[in-house]
């Protein structure tokens, strides 16, 4: 039996409706499917297709979905749902008349789709059971202001895949050809590559180990004496500048760390979870 390690993403409940819906729809299969809105009062649906009732609870779960997602409530808004749902509701139907439900593939997916939903549910009755306390968000700050230091750094940078390599290219540097105009050649980071291997402002804290430690301990201006080993790769370093740097307000970025924090507490508790089951790999 092996143990292995999972961390299961967040998952939406349900599917979102086209945005477009909210517009005034154009004419659909859905347009020709008898639809009863009058009585959802009495029996909890929203409509009927073939006397298959759409249920209110279900119309209610799709618009809360939308709301969440920052759409704007609204009359167009609830009749684009409530057409999706019948449209939803009569081309399932067919399918069942077809038998398509039986198809290998089609049973498969419904079950992969049963267990997102399962995956989802567990994840969030976590969340709500094991909330973030003040205390915690707190201490990260405090951990976060500790990392971050007191001063943010612009950083010049070649990263080459192997040691060989980057001693090749310092050397070059000190020969008198231009980091920038190496960088642009040879560096095998596509993100700085294109502006001549200089980096946007940034401080220690992000920046990935080691790089951090040194950076702060170089001198503006001047190269970093050896290559700097990553798990990216080989960094050939030139502090270019460096000024103050003060980390936002707790309240400012507190939603951040309540997000951040929750999200590693959810993967350490599944982590936990996955540790506990017998699990064998085949």
């Amino acid at each position: 039996m092996k143990k292995i390690r999972a961390i299961v993403p967040f998952l939406a409940v349900f599917c979102c409706v086209n945005a477009a819906l909210a517009a005034p729809p154009k004419a659909t299969a859905a347009d020709k499917v008898s639809i009863e809105k009058s009585g959802a009062e009495t029996n909890r649906d929203v409509a009927r297709v073939n006397d298959e009732g759409v249920s209110v609870a279900l119309f209610e779960l799709a618009l809360k979905d939308q709301l969440r997602a920052g759409v704007q409530d609204s009359a167009a808004l609830r009749e684009g749902i409530r057409r999706e749902l019948v449209l939803q509701t009569f081309l399932a139907q067919q399918a069942v008349k077809q038998r398509l439900d039986k198809a290998g593939d089609v049973q498969l997916r419904t079950e992969a789709a049963r267990k997102s939903v399962l995956t989802a549910a567990w994840q969030q009755q976590w969340l709500q059971d094991n909330p973030v306390s003040d205390t915690e968000v707190q201490a990260e700050y405090a951990a976060l202001a500790t990392r971050s230091g007191d001063k943010e750094y612009q950083i010049r940078q070649v990263v080459l895949r192997d040691e060989t390599s980057a001693h090749l290219v310092l050397e070059q540097v000190k020969g008198g050809k231009k980091l920038e105009d190496l960088a642009r050649s040879y560096s095998i980071d596509a993100a700085s590559k294109a502006e001549g291997g200089l980096m946007p402002w940034v401080n220690a804290g992000v920046l990935v180990t080691p790089l951090g430690e040194v950076v702060s301990k170089a001198k503006v201006g001047q190269m970093v004496a050896e290559p700097v080993r990553t798990a990216v790769g080989w960094h050939v370093l030139e502090l270019v500048a460096e000024r103050p740097f003060a980390l936002p307000p707790l309240e400012q970025i507190k939603p951040q760390l309540q997000q951040s924090l929750a999200q590693r507490k959810l993967e350490a508790a599944i982590q936990t979870e996955i540790n506990k089951a017998k699990i064998q790999l085949r």
